[in-house]
């Protein structure tokens, strides 16, 4: 049989679907020059015929459906100029108002948004006028209904404003829908988009450890925790929980982290400086690893340990009261670390029969405090991380993690948040000094000072073995000027530590650093 035998109304669309597996390979053209120039098998022009009987069949039953229950309901279409994002925040009379930041909408936008929408509109425009091929996935998309049937493009500044609204107030996907009339589909698969790809490249372009060479950067660091009697500090490092609310079954016993596993989290390791300022993250852990075990695998930790840091030099009071240079950065922690490496200083649990080393304690303690506070923020300023992370795909939770901690860093400079060096700024707090070691304080028990006279105090500063610390010369590079961190051990450099900061409290004050908003004063002046 001949192609002109077959029925003249059976599709050219029906002839290629039922053509071999081998001759779908072949292109188009290729395939209709098969069809149209060979003769056709007997038994396929019976199957033609039978697959027209089943689609004229189908066509028949659609056309009943129709008549008895009329019309199927229409998909919504999205209208950008019906969309509340859109009258809010987008139409051009009110981005001039939201630009000033002084004004209420403004306040009442980085409220809901969590960023002002200066930081808003160059995240739009780093998306939109990005040549990387990275970013194709987030170009403009339309809705899936045909551009034909009414549906308007669905533009970045809506899909961006979704985004930052699931970080900053950890919305289901269809509250936001109620609120910018996009599909709960499409907010679900560019939220995942915006945190998998921009939390890469906005992290790596804003989370960045002090380089080494950069004196200036490393200064600036080091400085806060140098007028406070901890010099050579330059971060607090801290691990921190996020709940994690749909983990896979198989990873249930993996991520058993608060609450003797109530709760499943996913653990990272933060270093922190002591103005907030995050400079280094970790990748997402599982809930039951442990401090030491995640401080393995941070790389800013490891440079530390390695010695990235030991031709920083930095001045240390000894017992003598005269000041020795030292060489090498080290990094403030909790009891959770491992204690073998000078460069990790925890607060140790001594007997308060010691006062030096009951004060240094209490004082890392308190000092140790500016990277729990900048969980607080962090955690206040994206409820996401407070609450729960709703997704049971693993790799999603560091890039949103990530993603909070990138805006977090560039909030803190668009907000121009500096110390304050002068005097009237920086709030002094002096311990007690040796003719007031008699008096109440609430860092030292009472009973301490009243069961116990000035000298027995005096021989209590001045112990003979101070945890296994002596004041010699074999820790220096060999002409005797410089003590490397490297070449001691942990109780030795806590001891030089505890020298430091008896003297520097009688002599310079320890004082609390005090930080200030330009911005925010500059508004508060002027209104």
């Amino acid at each position: 049989m001949k192609i002109s035998d077959i029925p003249q109304n059976v599709s050219r669309r029906i002839l290629l679907n039922l053509y071999t597996p081998i001759e779908k390979e072949q292109g188009l053209d290729t395939k209709l020059n098969l069809i149209f120039n060979k003769d056709l098998d007997l038994i396929r022009v019976y199957r033609l015929q039978e697959v027209r009987k089943e689609l004229l069949e189908k066509e028949r039953k659609r056309l009943e459906r129709k008549a008895l229950y009329g019309k199927r309901r229409r998909k919504q279409l999205f209208k950008l100029h019906e969309s509340g994002f859109y009258k809010s925040y987008l139409q051009e009379d009110k981005i001039e108002v939201l630009l000033d930041e002084k004004t209420r909408d403004a306040k009442t936008f980085r409220r809901k948004f969590r960023v002002p929408y200066i930081i808003f509109m160059k995240i739009v425009d780093e998306i939109s006028n990005s040549t990387d091929s990275r970013w194709n996935c987030l170009k403009t998309q339309r809705n899936e209904i045909s551009e034909s049937a009414g549906a308007d493009p669905i533009p970045h500044t809506i899909l961006v404003l979704c985004s930052l609204r699931i970080l900053g107030r950890n919305l289901f996907p269809d509250d936001v829908h109620d609120l910018c009339g996009v599909s709960e589909t499409k907010i679900r698969n560019y939220f995942r988009d915006f945190v998998m790809i921009y939390g890469s490249y906005l992290f790596k372009k804003l989370v960045k450890a002090p380089s080494p060479n950069d004196m200036d950067e490393l200064n600036k660091c080091m400085y806060p925790y140098k007028i406070v009697g901890l010099p050579g500090c330059i971060a607090s490092v801290d691990c921190v929980h996020v709940q994690w609310e749909a983990p896979n079954f198989l990873k249930h016993s993996c991520a058993n982290g608060r609450f003797g596993g109530k709760l499943k989290t996913m653990v990272f390791q933060v270093a922190v400086s002591n103005d907030r300022k995050i400079l280094s993250a970790t990748q997402a852990f599982y809930g039951t690893m442990n401090d030491t075990v995640v401080a393995r695998y941070d790389s800013f930790v490891q440079d530390v340990l390695k010695g990235v840091y030991r031709n920083v030099n930095y001045q240390m009071y000894n017992e003598r009261g005269q000041k020795r240079e030292h060489a090498g950065c080290w990094l403030l922690v909790d009891g959770g670390y491992s204690k073998s490496y000078p460069h990790l200083q925890y607060p140790v649990s001594c007997s308060s029969m010691n006062l030096d080393n009951y004060q240094l304690s209490k004082h890392k303690e308190s000092v140790r405090k500016d990277v729990e506070c900048c969980f607080g923020i962090l955690k206040k300023r994206f409820l996401i991380l407070k609450t729960s992370i709703r997704s049971t795909r693993e790799e999603i939770t560091a890039p949103i993690f990530h993603t909070c901690c990138a805006l977090h860093n560039w909030l803190l400079h668009h907000d121009e948040v500096t110390l304050v060096t002068d005097a009237s700024g920086v709030n002094g707090m002096e311990y007690p000094s040796d003719s007031e070691s008699d008096s109440d304080d609430e860092d030292t028990p009472n009973h301490f000072y009243k069961s116990h006279n000035n000298d027995y105090i005096r021989r209590l500063r001045y112990p003979e073995d101070m945890d296994g610390y002596e004041d010699s010369d074999d820790n220096t590079d060999g002409d005797g000027s410089v003590l490397q961190l490297g070449r001691m051990t942990n109780n030795e450099f806590r001891g030089h530590l505890r020298n430091n900061f008896k003297e520097q409290k009688i002599k310079e004050g320890i004082k609390w650093p005090k930080y200030s908003r330009k911005k925010w004063l500059k508004q508060t002046r002027s209104r």
